[in-house]
């Protein structure tokens, strides 16, 4: 069963000036037992990214994973089946793009007819150097 649940975003910090979590985004939740639950550290982990990926091929939550990862704003990890670019934001408009689509595909799958609101522009359209935005790597957001 699916839970949707309003986002509490107030204490997380963000790596773009200009993100703000719209107050009518939803993410989604789930009970269901997943690798992203059991073993969160893998879809971190880039020695094994490609087994986390195989893992998200087979998971009916996918479309749902992309959503959140866009919704939240996600750098790091894999999310939906997609290994997010880490800490080069200029690179993360084309990977939500992506992300966005993926889920539309799957919408109907995975929700049904359940309204869903649109996703934020989560890319800040300023950066243009390939700068890492944080000085250590390490996961920044949470898998589904």
């Amino acid at each position: 069963m699916t839970t949707i649940l309003r986002a509490d975003t107030s204490a997380l910090p963000r790596p773009f000036a200009s993100f703000q979590m719209r107050a009518d985004v939803r993410l989604f939740h789930t009970s269901h037992h997943l690798p992203c639950h059991t073993d969160p550290d893998l879809f971190f982990n880039p020695h094994k990214k490609h087994t986390a990926i195989t893992q998200c091929a087979e998971c009916p939550f996918r479309g749902r994973c992309s959503y959140n990862a866009v919704a939240m704003g996600a750098t790091h990890g894999i999310w939906g089946g997609v290994n997010l670019p880490g800490d080069y934001p200029q690179q993360l408009q084309p990977v939500y793009a992506r992300l966005a689509a993926q889920f539309e595909q799957r919408r109907h799958i995975e929700l049904g007819d359940i309204p869903v609101a649109p996703l934020p522009d989560l890319v800040d359209q300023d950066t243009t150097e390939q700068t890492p935005l944080f000085p250590h790597p390490g996961p920044i957001a949470g898998a589904a």
